[in-house]
């Protein structure tokens, strides 16, 4: 006889998320129990029109009570719980053979692969394997208020342990916009706390307290209730590892180093296979300077076998794309190009899809020396051969972030890759500018009009720079579904982007956003003429405009606009810092030791400020050592000295300290 296979769901007010989940389960599930705890919306009717059966359960503050109701309504040989704000993705066809070999083989369980999204991005995501798969009838129950955990009842009597079933499942509650619809962490404190008041020295439920302190912002707390988890823990805890890495992480978040530190050297010790701990390790290594524990630590996490992650909480790519990318950074902070693009090639055989390693690797293509053709050249025969459309859309982004737009407006082209926003803003950025005003003519009519309606609008704010970038005036169309006001806010941008004078009847607060918007949108796009005029029309002072110009790498501009400032004493602390940053890039060490001292006065716990005057002290200190070995080539001590010190510079520059530019920034520099 065949096994069957029953889904058992709670929900409440879910009529969004349900279809997908029950839909991802209705073709191979035998039987649907639906444990609704007091929905107002039409979760019950939704359930019912995918064959599942409701149970009515009122709502107790106990997410154990409502699983074992459904527990209690269980006919079939096998369950699968599932929440439904999850769906299986993967492997729904294979588990009828899967539960019948499990069968045979005395199992009573099987963990479920499960990717909980965090966010928009291929990479906001963590990965976790539970046991979410198990034999019906008494031998398992639920409990917890929160957090619910299966337990058994009944002693097994055959392998008790637990295997990989091939169900794959996405789960979405954890992404902002859910957590806060649901007031998830608020609700979770509020269940967590009377579990702590009822068992004081549960570390699990410590643990998730603390998790719930975090997600509220409650960070100091939060490391209470961790640290008093970690005192209390058993040693075979599954959740020991994650918990010592979300103890770590919330340290470091709020400054408390050292001691993280310390607790992620003891964790990836007891716990080597699990990659996060090693790839937090790396990361506070990069910041200190240690560019060798860095690596190192990178080398650990991309070793740690995939099999053995199962048993733990891992950001996605934790053992693959994201070490290799970051060891790759650390390679060009170093100055060895070859050996970062090399790393940054291992994370996209990796994930063909990750933006950063795309970037990482056009970066230090460039830092070689090489052409903007050949970069996408290499790219299209060694990177990009069988890749799907996303990792094409990342290749030809990173080729314009490097600043090949020519390169990346064909490979976008040839591609057709479908952003017509990134498209738009490439041909403005490369002087196409006729060529953009078709591209945004094409999108409103493909559209038909949806692209519209605020003048912040990425398209229509591209738009309306191809055009006033030839002095032409806004076309009709292109403002065809704008309310009235904003079309006299468009009317006065597009007079003080040409040059003209603004109408008398509108004042810069009502200019502020749209002209900031559009202003970064024309820096961006290499348009630094019309960005200073539009940010002047919104009320933008000199010194803020020459930080934004700064920032995109127009360095010549801003200088001489932080220079004519200080002339005037008008600099603030963090103008002395940036005009500080130019005269470091230029060789002029002392000048800039001034005006970091000066920032320094102002603000005293101004980081940056004090990064920035001891880099150039470590500078001139080399300068002098190389001076003295010039004149006693011979001297040991003296050359000894030379290479700390070059040591401790190169340390220096990996600190976070300056303004990071891409290569299209980079090259604004005359701009």
């Amino acid at each position: 006889m065949r096994p069957t296979i029953g889904v058992h769901v709670i929900a409440r007010n879910e009529e969004d998320r349900l279809p997908r989940c029950l839909s991802s389960v209705r073709f191979w599930a035998d039987r649907i129990v639906i444990v609704d705890t007091g929905s107002t919306d039409s979760t019950p009717e939704i359930a019912l029109a995918h064959g599942a059966e409701v149970v009515r359960f009122q709502w107790t503050d106990d997410f154990s009570a409502a699983r074992n109701v459904a527990l209690a309504h269980a006919t079939t040989d096998w369950i699968l719980a599932i929440d439904a704000d999850e769906a299986i993705v993967e492997g729904g066809e294979k588990l009828r053979t899967f539960v019948a070999e499990l069968a045979d083989s005395g199992a009573d369980c099987a963990t479920v692969e499960i990717e909980h999204r965090l966010g928009s991005r291929l990479e906001d995501a963590i990965t976790s394997y539970a046991v979410r798969l198990f034999r019906g009838g008494e031998r398992f129950r639920y409990e917890g208020r929160v957090h619910e955990q299966l337990v058994r009842v009944e002693r097994p009597t055959g392998d008790s342990g637990d295997r990989v079933s091939p169900l794959r499942m996405t789960h979405t509650g954890y992404l902002p916009d859910e957590l806060a619809r649901k007031k998830t962490a608020e609700r979770n404190a509020r269940l967590l706390e009377r579990e702590i008041a009822e068992r004081p020295d549960d570390p699990f439920a410590a643990y998730n307290l603390g998790v719930s302190f975090v997600q509220r912002g409650k960070l100091e707390q939060a490391v209470e209730f961790f640290e008093k988890a970690l005192g209390s823990l058993q040693d075979d805890a599954p959740y020991g590892a994650t918990l010592a890495r979300d103890c770590a992480e919330t340290m470091l978040t709020i400054s408390s180093r050292e001691r993280a530190a310390r607790l992620l050297e003891s964790a990836s010790s007891r716990y080597p296979d699990y990659p996060d701990l090693h790839l937090m390790l790396g990361r506070m290594r990069r910041e200190e300077g240690d560019w060798a524990g860095a690596v190192r630590a990178y080398d650990a996490a991309s070793a740690c076998n995939h099999d053995c992650m199962q048993a733990y909480v891992c950001l996605a790519g934790a053992n693959s794309y994201r070490p290799e990318t970051e060891a790759g950074d650390v390679w060009r902070l170093l100055g060895e190009p070859e050996r970062a693009a090399e790393r940054y090639a291992a994370a996209l055989r990796a994930e063909p899809g990750y933006g950063p390693a795309w970037r990482g690797w056009t970066e230090a293509r460039r830092e070689q020396g090489l052409p903007y053709g050949e970069i996408a050249e290499r790219m299209e025969r060694d990177l990009l051969r069988g890749s799907h459309i996303e990792a094409i859309r990342e290749a030809a982004n990173a080729l314009a972030i490097a600043g090949g737009f020519e390169e990346a407006i064909k490979l976008a082209r040839a591609a057709d890759i479908g952003e017509p926003h990134r498209l738009i803003a490439w041909l403005i950025a490369a002087g196409r500018l006729a060529e953009a005003s078709a591209e945004t003519r094409a999108a409103f009519s493909e559209k038909q009009g949806d692209l519209a309606g605020s003048a912040t609008g990425e398209i229509a704010g591209l738009g309306l720079l191809a055009f006033w970038g030839q002095s032409l005036p806004e076309p009709e169309w292109l403002l065809a579904d704008y309310p009235l006001a904003e079309r006299q806010v468009v009317a006065a941008l597009s007079c003080a982007a040409r040059g003209e004078s603004l109408p008398g009847l509108f004042a810069a607060e009502e200019l502020k956003a749209p002209a900031d918007a559009i202003g970064e949108l024309a820096l961006a796009c290499r348009l630094p003429d019309i960005a200073c005029r539009l940010l002047q029309a919104g009320g933008w002072g000199e010194l803020a405009i020459a930080q934004r110009l700064y920032r995109r790498g127009y360095t010549r501009r801003s200088a001489e606009m932080l220079l004519s400032l200080l002339g005037s004493g008008a600099l603030d602390a963090d103008g002395l810092i940036v005009l500080g940053e130019i005269l470091y890039a230029k060789g002029h060490c002392d000048a800039a030791a001034e005006l970091f001292e000066q920032a320094l006065e102002r603000q005293p716990e101004l980081v940056k400020a004090r990064l920035g005057a001891a880099a150039c002290y470590v500078r001139l200190a080399h300068e002098a050592a190389e001076y003295a070995l010039s004149g006693n080539p011979g001297n040991v001590r003296l050359a000894k000295q030379r290479e700390r010190l070059l040591a401790s510079e190169k340390r220096m520059a990996g600190l976070p300290w300056r303004t990071e530019w891409s290569g299209a920034d980079r090259g604004n520099a005359d701009g």
